[in-house]
């Protein structure tokens, strides 16, 4: 059903939500551009620090105002945190209709997916990353996904423009409201099925401020939707609700009339780079395999008519798979599970032509990096790469040794299905969204023939 977590409850429920979130979103838009104001980026402009400090006041002043009015929107909210019908909101069309043309199941179908971290924060979290504006950055990276289409380009290849409009769009860090609107918004103009606003506030003993940021816009119908959020996380993690959202999507008939289906997930696994860190990670891993093998069998429920096309899950993994200090991370039974298109099966490390999806937050926008086409120049450059790219450490001494700017966390990864041959077409590094965010975005296009 489309809508809003609280659409399935009664209209006081209903109501009462409404009230204490317009009460309480003031209040929070207030306190983040006062935490904004001290923090400053590439991008700030200085002015005086009397008009700094008249700003600052009068902020307060109004923060403070605002403040009986959120703490009563705040009691309203926190009890119906436990009554949260569901996770997420979903955008479908009015008169949706699943019944897709029939497709031909001997024949190849291609699909494509696309991924990236938009870290559409708070405002003063986004500073934090050397971000700002996120309610334009929002608007503008609607504009890119939803782009024209351009001529095909060579396998591996850098482009800062989208060569297809993705079938299935999956985002991670939109947490803040304001820019998800904007983004949400932009997206419906092409995506007609969205899922966004994905969180359990309370959950596992313990309440989180912020959503899982987790976000997945299709062309094609979801069938189920699941989320599952994370029981630990470490230091300022614990502040979100991360998460695995998984879905079944609907592709259409063959010519026997059997459902052909896909399952589709994405998931923003545990920041920062240390050893409790690498811990939480793993047990995120194992959970992401338990989960998805259970959401799979209960999805499919016997039904022996239904064509399995695809597993494929996506996200921010704050890891890569060529680093001594993510071992761990890489021995995990999920990635032994998953094929990764960006390894070479032969060598088994990564292929020549992948590219680090982590930016350098603090050189991302100098003149050479702060437009999509500067930055295509410097990924293709092995010399310039590194000093815009994190690196990876392939030993414990790799910090003595040259750097190759080729540290790739965000990840698609796919898992082969019974009597489906899958053939990877195309796999792309994206700089289109150049100074609006610290990742690279990728994609994925991928063909099925069922066997």
């Amino acid at each position: 059903m489309p809508g809003g977590p609280y659409t399935s409850s009664n209209f006081i429920v209903q109501c009462l939500y409404k009230i204490s979130t317009v009460c309480l979103t003031p209040w929070s838009h207030i306190l983040d551009r006062l935490l904004a104001m001290f923090i400053r980026t590439s991008e700030t402009s200085r002015g005086s620090i009397l008009s700094f400090c008249i700003k600052a006041f009068l902020l307060l002043i109004v923060l403070l105002c605002l403040t009986p009015i959120a703490i009563f929107a705040f009691i309203i909210w926190f009890p119906l945190q436990w009554f949260r019908p569901r996770s997420f909101s979903y955008i479908s069309p009015h008169t949706e209709n699943i019944t897709s043309a029939p497709q031909s199941a001997r024949g190849a179908q291609t699909f494509s997916v696309m991924s990236a971290n938009l870290c559409l924060m708070p405002e003063f979290i986004a500073h934090i990353n050397n971000l700002t504006n996120s309610v334009t950055r929002g608007k503008k990276m609607a504009a890119f996904f939803c782009g024209e289409p351009v001529p095909r380009v060579p396998i591996g290849e850098i482009i800062y423009i989208l060569p297809i409009i993705a079938d299935f769009l999956c985002l991670q860090e939109v947490f803040d409201g304001r820019s998800t609107n904007q983004l949400i918004q932009g997206l419906k103009r092409k995506y007609p099925y969205i899922i966004y606003d994905v969180s359990q506030p309370l959950h596992n003993c313990r309440m989180t401020l912020l959503g899982s940021g987790l976000c997945i816009a299709s062309l094609h119908p979801f069938i189920d939707i699941s989320f599952k959020p994370y029981p630990d996380g470490h230091n300022d993690d614990k502040l979100a609700c991360k998460g695995l959202l998984m879905t079944k999507v609907f592709l259409g008939k063959d010519d026997r009339g059997h459902d052909l289906v896909g399952y589709l997930a994405t998931t923003h696994l545990q920041a920062w780079s240390h050893s409790h860190a690498s811990t939480v990670r793993c047990k995120q891993l194992d959970s992401i395999y338990s989960w998805m093998e259970e959401f799979n069998s209960a999805t499919r429920d016997g039904n022996t008519s239904e064509k399995v096309l695809f597993n494929v899950i996506t996200g921010d993994f704050n890891f890569d798979k060529a680093s001594y200090y993510d071992l761990n991370e890489q021995r995990c039974q999920f990635l032994q599970q998953f094929i990764d298109p960006c390894i070479d099966e032969q060598s088994g490390g990564q292929h020549s032509w992948v590219v680090g999806t982590e930016l350098n937050q603090t050189r991302m926008h100098e003149d050479r990096v702060k437009t999509p086409r500067g930055l295509q120049r410097m990924l293709v450059s092995e010399l310039e790469r590194c000093r815009y790219v994190a690196s990876t450490t392939p030993t414990k001494n790799s910090l003595q040794k040259p750097q190759d700017g080729k540290r790739k966390i965000d990840y698609i990864l796919y898992e082969e299905c019974p009597n489906i041959n899958t053939d990877i077409k195309d796999f792309k590094f994206f700089t289109g969204l150049a100074t609006l965010t610290d990742h690279l975005p990728v994609g994925m296009a991928f063909t099925f023939v069922c066997s």
